[in-house]
């Protein structure tokens, strides 16, 4: 199939659309993992605030105290979601980089195909000269 010159074109234009995809792709997954991270760190204060709060105020009733826990509970859920988060943006980064070194060898493996049908051409035209002179 590389050898055909149309199979070639059609392959190098659809690589550059893939590899215009994966930019775009590639750039929202970073602002994604950035909020993720800042998202992180609010969680992070919501807990130390939380904890100040408890030490501050002394012993809490035990509607009070129930409504801490939940909170807690819910800034260590929120915590562990941010975690898988982040582990699926890596996992997604790195499936990317796989996506662009496959893009990255079906270019180098066109433009191969493509430099030997150059030579082939003007060996042909090459001897075709010699064989008029």
């Amino acid at each position: 199939m590389l050898q055909d010159r149309n199979f070639r074109l059609t392959m190098i234009d659809y690589n550059l659309k893939i590899e215009h995809a994966i930019e775009r792709f590639a750039a929202a997954i970073e602002d994604a993992l950035k909020d993720v991270q800042k998202g992180k760190e609010a969680i992070g204060v919501l807990w130390r605030y939380l904890k100040q709060s408890a030490e501050e105020y002394g012993p809490l009733s035990s509607n009070l105290l129930a409504i801490y826990k939940a909170m807690l509970a819910n800034t260590e859920g929120w915590n562990v979601a941010f975690s898988n988060l982040r582990r699926q943006g890596v996992a997604l980064q790195s499936a990317l980089s796989q996506l662009c070194l496959a893009i990255t060898e079906l270019q180098r493996r066109v433009g191969i195909a493509s430099r030997k049908e150059a030579v082939s051409t003007r060996l042909t035209i090459f001897h075709f000269y010699l064989a008029l002179s």
